[in-house]
């Protein structure tokens, strides 16, 4: 029997989940932010304003949703160096009716200049929320956040100068960034983040991965990561809910320029559809993946089929088209594929 690992029924819906505006430490207002965006194909924007979650429910159209979002960061203070360790998350607010702070603490982690703290909404029920950088600390964050409905999102492991020590040890999260394309293209790392997803995934973390620009400014210079990675979400149409179980099913796939158009399984193989392509990979554990590569000088090529060795736990596609761009599917864990 065939099963849909990205669903049959449906529409791709482009998405950036990670931006900044003038609400914190951005330089163009969300409104702009909607029209650039719009521009150049996308439907959807997460607006994560460090420390300030507000929601633009009211740019939300037939054409575009506006998701309610917050990045809250927490660094090392014990630090010895001028860039201490940080962790930042990122998180969505998975109902539209989310407007209140999220971990809020009314003296601490209020991110400047953007909106007076009086224009923040808060619950005053609840006492504030001390953040610690730590193991136990971080992942007190994230279960806070899952308990109050939000989508997780480990960012730019990278730029955060953290490594297997810190990320080995979170647990809760929905998703990591496998790309962002401001840390990319302005700061020196790379954040092409495969090796950091594999060994989340070996570690039987069962999340997955997302693309963002972390854009803070909707001008085009590339330098500023304006639309360059994104993810792309299916679903059955382009309103809040919809959207918010697409994220939660993990129905997307996250792109800097090539496209998945078709992803099943079906009697012990996975299938994949895709854009013209220079590389197909299938990356697997404890198993070695398989790569297609087109031929030299040869077409390029559009689809591939692989059959996991049956001691693999996990299998996900890297597709790399002729300039290099790549696309990456979620990790698909073969005990449930065969169920």
């Amino acid at each position: 029997m065939r099963k849909y690992l990205l669903p049959k029924q449906g529409k791709f819906y482009k998405a950036n989940l990670h931006l900044h505006t003038n609400v914190s430490d951005g330089g163009s207002d969300p409104e702009t932010f909607k029209k650039v965006y719009m521009s150049k194909g996308y439907s959807i924007l997460a607006y994560s304003d460090h420390e300030r979650l507000v929601s633009h429910k009211e740019l939300t159209d037939e054409n575009f949703l506006a998701l309610t979002a917050v990045e809250l960061g927490i660094h090392d203070l014990n630090c010895p160096h001028n860039y201490p360790l940080v962790c930042h998350l990122g998180c969505i607010a998975l109902d539209e009716n989310i407007d209140t702070q999220l971990l809020y603490h009314r003296e601490k982690y209020i991110a400047a200049p953007g909106w007076p703290r009086e224009k923040l909404k808060v619950d005053e029920s609840k006492p504030d929320f001390e953040r610690v950088y730590s193991i136990d600390g971080i992942n007190a964050m994230i279960e806070g956040a899952v308990k109050e409905n939000f989508f997780v999102v480990y960012n730019h492991p990278a730029w955060s100068q953290e490594s297997y020590p810190q990320y080995s040890n979170y647990n809760g999260m929905h998703a990591m960034e496998i790309m962002n394309a401001l840390s990319n293209v302005k700061t020196g790392i790379s954040e092409y983040n495969d090796r950091v997803y594999d060994d989340m995934l070996r570690l039987g973390k069962r999340i997955y991965c997302i693309a963002a620009d972390d854009s803070h400014t909707t001008q085009e210079a590339r330098a500023r990561g304006c639309a360059g990675a994104w993810t792309m979400i299916k679903a059955e149409q382009l309103d809040y809910p919809t959207i918010a179980k697409a994220l939660k099913d993990g129905n997307f796939y996250s792109s800097e320029g090539p496209e998945i158009k078709e992803l099943y399984y079906e009697n012990g193989a996975i299938h994949v559809e895709t854009s013209p392509a220079d590389k197909i990979l299938f990356t697997t554990w404890p198993a070695r993946g398989k790569a297609f590569l087109r031929e030299w000088g040869g077409e390029l090529i559009t689809s591939a089929e692989y059959v996991p060795h049956e001691v693999s736990e996990y299998v996900r596609i890297t597709i790399i088209d002729e300039y290099g761009k790549k696309a990456y599917s979620n990790a698909y864990f073969l005990d449930e594929l065969k169920k």
